[in-house]
């Protein structure tokens, strides 16, 4: 439709007006869309992204920043965590106050050592140099206390299951449980999340079997989610009319 102006009816192409084209072929596809107005070589269109663009840049002022009207502090009223070796927010800072080393060999559960692992910095092809690291125990979650139907379980990635808990758990701790009612058109969730999560991983590997197996592709993508859907789980199971927004992690 962006290109051509025409989108499919059954098995007809019908041909539609400009400001559809615009509105409903543009939807989503961001500034690839504003690139180019005109047809262009391979070489002017590397010289507009680079050579060019600095030189916009370069031309570019920050505004000045200005203070809300309505700015009020922060404070942080409520807490809790999930860390290796700390299931709950008083067991990490015990953890701290220790000083405990919670770094362990990777459990057999996660994968096989004996099978990756190679002592020595020039491990082989296909092999890792190091079996060490800080994992997550085993955390109880009941699906039915946060509505979701026990089967779907398998198709959620872990770490939204993680974040429904953790916040959970927070907000007790801040004394704002199931019993105390709050102002949740005053209310958003900003949730930090790293994208190297266990089933958002599985999306790279449904784009390698695309040569290899299409129906197995289709399949993996059916049951992938995205971490981009934390926030926003955490608001439906909390039935909070909030905003949400993720942000990257990188590196957690």
């Amino acid at each position: 439709m962006a290109s051509k102006g025409l989108k499919r009816s059954g098995d007809a192409l019908l041909t539609v007006d400009g400001a559809t084209q615009q509105r409903e072929g543009m939807y989503m596809i961001g500034q690839a869309a504003a690139l180019c107005i005109e047809a262009q070589t391979m070489a002017s269109l590397h010289r507009a992204v680079s050579v060019y663009s600095t030189v916009l840049l370069d031309g570019c002022r920050a505004p000045p920043l200005s203070r809300a009207n309505l700015n009020e502090p922060i404070a942080i009223i409520g807490m809790e965590c999930i860390f290796p070796g700390s299931p709950d927010l008083e067991s990490f800072w015990a953890n701290i106050l220790e000083g405990r080393d919670l770094i362990t060999e990777v459990p057999a559960e996660r994968w096989n050592a004996d099978l990756y692992y190679r002592n020595g910095s020039a491990a082989q092809k296909g092999k890792t140099p190091s079996k060490w690291g800080g994992f997550i125990d085993e955390i109880g979650f009941d699906p039915l206390q946060y509505g979701i139907p026990p089967q779907s379980l398998a198709a959620i990635e872990p770490a939204q299951l993680l974040s429904l808990e953790v916040a959970c758990r927070a907000l007790a701790d801040a004394g704002y449980g199931e019993e105390r009612p709050f102002d949740r058109e005053k209310t958003s969730v900003i949730f930090g999340a790293e994208a190297g999560m266990e089933l958002s991983n599985a999306y790279a590997f449904a784009t390698a079997l695309r040569s290899i197996a299409e129906s197995c592709r289709r399949n993996w993508t059916r049951r992938c989610p995205t971490s981009r859907k934390i926030p926003s789980r955490v608001c439906w199971q909390t039935s909070s009319p909030v905003a949400s927004q993720t942000v990257s992690v990188w590196g957690a």
